[in-house]
């Protein structure tokens, strides 16, 4: 369970600004935060106690690649407030490129923790994401754990374009301290962005398929699986589908090795 410093103790700590300043790393043109899970999640609840406003994005190769191919996409990604090594490639990336050990924070993780730390501190939280049926299993099963949870809206992420417009509104009108989306790479950042050039929200995230593993639908990988940073091999066999989205990992390999060869000559 994550220990929470009090308010006093937390204003003591770097604001964001100067965190995102003077430990970042960066990669491929992104600035990763340097940190732990537990730090991160007192700067968050720091920001969202002072009305800040903060975007985080989990940051893995499949998105660095696709971002190489996709100016708007990219564009996305930028406009976070800062982004973190979600995956073992980032953290190995990094590591091979800069010759800095970082951690890794496994964004599902991340979100856990904070409903959690969103139900002792009697935080709004909104979440949109996954079917309908999936996002309606995941509002009972987090409800499950976090009894004292003040969600106050729940949404399923098929809505159409043309519909966009009314759950930004909806989601406006609540006036949440948390939000997490999870509609997949590219549309769950179009629609924050949407969404917070309307209205800055304290916190948001965009956390992938996460809402799929709450319900049951996605099975998440076994701890040791996801320790040795294989989820994406677990992943693969029960869904082989995903074959297309994970051709990018071969890519970011090559991409990182070639950097590393480049620099190696200079």
């Amino acid at each position: 369970m994550v220990q929470l410093l009090d308010v006093y103790w937390l204003n003591k700590l770097f604001s964001f600004k100067e965190m995102k300043k003077n430990r970042t790393i960066k990669l491929f043109g992104f600035e990763l935060l340097e940190t732990t899970k537990s730090e991160l999640i007192q700067f968050i609840v720091r920001s969202i106690n002072i009305k800040s406003h903060q975007y985080l994005i989990a940051l893995n190769p499949i998105k660095i690649i696709k971002s190489t191919k996709d100016r708007d996409y990219r564009k996305l990604l930028n406009d976070a407030t800062y982004t973190f090594a979600d995956a073992i490639g980032v953290v190995w990336a990094v590591r091979a490129l800069n010759k800095i050990k970082i951690n890794r924070i496994a964004g599902f993780d991340l979100m856990i923790d904070l409903l959690s730390v969103a139900e002792k501190n009697n935080y709004k939280v909104a979440i949109v994401g996954a079917s309908k049926i999936s996002i309606k299993k995941a509002e009972r099963k987090i409800l499950e754990v976090n009894k004292g949870l003040n969600l106050i809206f729940c949404h399923h992420g098929y809505f159409k374009k043309s519909e966009e417009g009314d759950v930004v509104d909806s989601l406006i009108k609540l006036e949440p301290d948390m939000v997490f989306v999870g509609m997949g790479t590219g549309r769950q950042e179009a629609f924050l962005s949407k969404l917070l050039s309307k209205k800055k929200i304290p916190f948001s995230m965009t956390v992938g398929g996460s809402f799929d593993v709450i319900s049951g639908v996605s099975p998440r990988a076994p701890e040791i699986i996801c320790k040795i940073g294989f989820e994406w091999l677990y992943r693969l066999v029960l869904q082989p589908w995903r074959y297309r989205v994970m051709l990018a990992l071969p890519q970011f390999f090559i991409k990182v090795l070639f950097h590393k060869y480049k620099n190696n000559k200079e």
